[in-house]
């Protein structure tokens, strides 16, 4: 067995004292320039254990002394178990795939930023390095080094450590490069979502965002849960492009959901977000997915289960049927906005929910008094007179400041009629 760092700078050191390139080395000693990239593996210690017969034929092209071969080979005693051997090539396989998701992003990142400000990719690239030094994502590097370099070296310095036995020192040397890498993907991944934004792409931003959250998965913070706190901060921004973040947000989330549960909890996100961005663009198409969405959580959850939820989902099922009932004109959409608030009054009763229910009320209200408009049927203005007053008479029953402010302004639209 040999120590695999200690062949390799053997063989390049030799290698590059003759002039010889890797193509010229594996042309004379493996019998074809095309195998050079055995030859950058074996003299990067990345073969994990250097065979015989390859370091022989290597060793006779270069007309290196058996000796110095020999200087190189590691006592059988202190050979790692195959376990311990396979657990180590797990983890630097990991940290190598890593490593080729950081190139990928860096120029991902160079490229964004060249559509948003330049035209100049190289002027990007440099300007991207920059703003990755100050958010701290070099902390993850040595001095003056790159993510490349670090990788290369917890690589290298593991399989010295492993080669002499030391393997737990070989694993911690790899899991410290590992987490180096998640905090600096971490900042990559937070810069390419910043970027995204600004250049408008959403669906990128929330792709980056979902990337993020999985770095943060434990057993304490599962991923759904992290994801539907990042949707709501999105839409807590209270603006078009935070509730279109929101939005990208959900539906990436939809198909990572595990359980009923989540997936409700989501598609009710995404319904009232929906419902949000319809209201602030006035687009009709976007309200017509959020009732479908509504819709379809509602199938998922149960009044027994979760009361509450049950009716505020249904509420609002009824506001948005209503918006779109209203842009319409469609009476029959304002019927299904209706039922939609009577289903809500199951659970809701005036004598267990007062509140809602006098707010359910008022919503009626209004439906009715749509419905009036639009069909001149007086008996439905009737109707909507009653709602009204059944919401001012529980409201004032209430004496808090929130329920009396509410009753005036019932009173008042209803002094308009």
């Amino acid at each position: 067995m040999f120590d695999a760092v200690a062949l390799g700078r053997l063989i390049k050191s030799t290698r590059a004292a003759q002039g010889l390139t890797q193509g010229d080395l594996a042309a004379a000693a493996l019998g074809s320039p095309e195998r050079k990239g055995d030859i950058s593996r074996l003299e990067n210690a990345r073969t994990g254990n250097p065979q015989e017969q390859t370091v022989q034929r290597v060793a006779a092209a270069l007309a290196l002394p058996p000796a110095e071969i020999d200087a190189t080979r590691v006592a059988p005693g202190n050979r790692p178990s195959r376990v311990e051997i396979d657990a180590l090539i797990a983890e630097r396989d990991a940290l190598q795939a890593e490593l080729e998701l950081r190139r990928s992003l860096v120029v991902a990142l160079a490229y964004t930023r060249a559509r948003v400000t330049t035209s100049d990719f190289d002027a990007a690239l440099a300007a991207l390095d920059a703003a990755l030094l100050a958010r701290g994502a070099s902390d993850a590097a040595p001095a003056g080094g790159s993510f490349e370099e670090a990788a290369a070296s917890a690589l290298a310095t593991s399989a010295a450590q492993r080669d002499t036995g030391d393997v737990d020192g070989a694993r911690m040397t790899l899991i410290t490069a590992r987490d180096a890498a998640e905090d600096g993907l971490d900042d990559l991944l937070t810069a390419l979502g910043d970027l995204e934004t600004e250049a408008g792409d959403l669906d990128a931003a929330a792709a980056a965002q979902v990337r993020r959250a999985r770095l943060d998965v434990d057993a304490e913070a599962p991923l759904i849960e992290l994801l539907r706190d990042e949707i709501a901060e999105a839409r807590e921004q209270g603006t078009s492009q935070g509730l279109a973040l929101a939005e990208a947000l959900c539906r990436q989330t939809l198909p990572l959901c595990q359980t009923a549960e989540d997936h409700s909890a989501v598609l009710i996100d995404h319904g009232l977000i929906l419902r949000a961005l319809g209201r602030v663009q006035q687009d009709e198409a976007m309200l017509s997915q959020a009732v479908a969405a509504l819709e379809a959580a509602i199938e998922d959850i149960s009044a027994e289960d979760t009361p509450d939820l049950w009716a505020e989902v249904h509420v609002a099922l009824g506001r948005t049927l209503l918006r779109l009932g209203e842009a319409n004109e469609d009476i029959a959409m304002l019927g299904q906005a209706a039922n939609a608030y009577q289903s809500a009054t199951r659970v809701w009763t005036r004598d267990a929910a007062p509140a809602p229910w006098a707010q359910v009320q008022t919503h009626l209200a209004n439906l009715c008094r749509l419905q009036t408009e639009l069909s001149g049927n007086r008996a439905i203005r009737t109707e909507g007179l009653r709602h009204s007053l059944d919401a001012i008479a529980v409201l004032e029953t209430l004496e808090n400041p929130e329920a009396l402010a509410e009753a005036q302004t019932v009173r008042a639209a209803l002094s308009a009629l």
